[in-house]
């Protein structure tokens, strides 16, 4: 976040972003529910997370994805044994739901992470992706229905019911990657953090 980052409340006047995004490691950030002025929750349950993003480098083709993640937990862990994070350290979320450009599978998937090492695949679809092409990727975890939009398109749509509120943030991981104008949308306040 930057000093032109602000909160739409919908009331077109907006305000300013009272937190920027956190990074717990170079290839994980996420963004505190508490962050938008006007929230007063400490976890989001409707939730809706944008991300404009471009991978610029693959250096292993085996390997390559870029993440937003949904109904997460935010914060870095205390000590490598914290619950939130499964016993696995501060490399990324470990518990909450992924919406995954796979640049190495060449697919987009939603993926539930349930502890260390502990990843659900709940949908995947077949998605030609590039490298130095920009795409609009767009989590939504609306109730128990999660969608996963990119450029415009619904390319998946799943419903689960384990995680029911949390944090959001955006992952890359094995990429070199930009990652711009990240965008949280409560869905139940109707406001925007961007």
């Amino acid at each position: 976040a930057d000093a032109d980052d602000a909160y739409d409340d919908a009331s077109g006047t907006g305000c300013a972003l009272k937190a920027s995004w956190t990074s717990a490691s170079t290839m994980y950030a996420w963004l505190y529910p508490d962050a938008c002025c006007g929230a007063t929750d400490t976890t989001w349950s409707n939730m809706q997370v944008a991300a404009r993003v471009k991978a610029t480098s693959q250096p292993n083709a085996q390997l390559g994805q870029v993440r937003v993640v949904v109904r997460g937990p935010a914060g870095k862990p205390q000590q490598d044994n914290d619950a939130r994070y499964g016993h696995c350290g501060v490399a990324g979320p470990f518990v909450g739901y992924e919406f995954v450009l796979d640049y190495a599978g060449q697919q987009a998937t939603v993926v539930r992470k349930q502890g260390c090492d502990v990843a659900t695949t709940l949908s995947s679809t077949s998605l030609a992706l590039a490298l130095d092409t920009w795409y609009q990727i767009v989590g939504i975890a609306d109730g128990t229905q999660l969608s996963f939009y990119v450029d415009g398109a619904l390319e998946l749509t799943v419903s689960d019911s384990i995680y029911s509120s949390g944090s959001a943030g955006v992952e890359v991981d094995n990429l070199d990657a930009t990652i711009d104008v990240v965008v949280v949308s409560d869905l139940d306040l109707l406001g925007t953090c961007v």
